[in-house]
């Protein structure tokens, strides 16, 4: 893989301009047309709009102010490509009623627009959470592999289907110097799995070092996943796709506070970057030191 350039970590030019509030003048979509066509709904999508608008006022950040660009943007696309149309979905073997659908896109709406108000303190939660995530960064040298990529979307209660939440997975690297660690955690059939990658870098692009996933049945089980025995342990004999899954698909980004809180992996994070060993070498399973 080649390495990023700066330019790699600006957001697409489309994002640059803040998500605007919906026009019903131009509604096209069937959702649009709910929304538009109900008082209630439209009243939460406007206060949601006015949300979102007083935050992105207060922010001079310029990445910070990117990310929540982003984030709305990516919020009101997963909006439309989740609820948009619900007739697929049931509840108990009936199909969702129209008052049921309507009643998961103002639920949705009426939470955006709380996240966008909730504040940490003296300052927005979205700020402290973007300063925080700044903050692990900077402990580090960073570099053009270094940053986050998250995708989000709704997702139904796993027996209620008429409650929808917000969700966002993703993966988050960090470099010092030559050494990459990267972590991404996907969702899928009501199950999370965790992967991380370790990597060197030479000549501009990264050497795999070691891999392991949380959450799988594969014979590569993190060491601090909770499973004994020969499975848990690094695999630090991985391919090249084995590493660079833990990075995603697209491109990373300075900054991204809705990507869940990675407090709890800073300890393997700090000693995967510090410690030209990590990992440890496993003679018990004829596992290598990375070198």
């Amino acid at each position: 893989m080649k390495a990023r350039s700066g330019a790699a970590f600006l957001l697409l030019a489309v994002a640059s301009m803040p998500a605007l509030a919906m026009d019903c003048g131009k509604a096209s979509s069937k959702l649009e047309h709910r929304i538009c066509a109900d008082p209630q709904l439209h009243a939460a999508d406007t206060a949601m709009s006015a949300a979102y608008f007083k935050l992105l006022r207060g922010i001079d950040d310029a990445d910070i102010h990117a990310s929540l660009v982003n984030s709305q943007r990516r919020w009101l696309a997963a909006r439309e490509k989740d609820l948009g149309d619900l007739g697929g979905w049931d509840n108990d073997g009936e199909p969702l009623s129209e008052a049921q659908q309507r009643a998961i896109v103002l639920e949705a709406t009426r939470d955006r627009a709380k996240q966008l108000s909730a504040r940490a303190g003296s300052q927005p939660q979205f700020v402290a959470d973007a300063l925080k995530q700044r903050a692990l960064v900077s402990a580090y040298s960073g570099g053009p592999f270094a940053g986050y990529q998250a995708w989000c979307s709704f997702i139904p209660g796993q027996t209620d289907h008429t409650h929808f939440g917000y969700n966002c997975f993703g993966s988050h690297a960090y470099q010092n110097g030559k050494r990459v660690c990267a972590q991404k955690q996907d969702f899928a059939s009501y199950r999370a799995e965790t992967t991380r990658g370790v990597a060197e870098v030479e000549n501009g692009e990264l050497k795999p070092v070691a891999s392991c996933v949380l959450g799988s049945d594969g014979d590569s089980t993190c060491p601090d996943s909770g499973i004994g025995g020969s499975e848990a342990r690094w695999n630090t004999r991985p391919s090249q796709g084995q590493v660079m899954d833990a990075f995603g698909d697209g491109t990373l980004v300075k900054l991204d506070p809705e990507l869940p809180d990675d407090d709890g992996d800073q300890g393997w994070i700090h000693a995967c970057l510090t410690d030209p060993a990590f990992p440890q070498a496993d003679t018990s399973t004829g596992s290598h030191k990375a070198s």
